[in-house]
């Protein structure tokens, strides 16, 4: 019997982000909202049109 233990280094599976348009997401509004864990978070496109996140 052998005492070695195993070695080998299972592969590693890459997974792309996915990429969601703002356009798509948001409409014509300029907040949506966000269910993570029971918890409601907001996302607002500001006047300068950046992406806020908050909760």
């Amino acid at each position: 019997m052998s005492n070695k233990t195993d070695t080998a280094v299972k592969p590693v599976i890459s997974r792309q982000p996915i990429i969601l348009d703002t356009d798509k997401i948001f409409g014509e509004s300029k907040k949506i909202h966000i269910r993570h864990h029971n918890k409601i978070y907001q996302l607002t496109i500001t006047r300068h049109n950046k992406l806020i996140l908050t909760c």
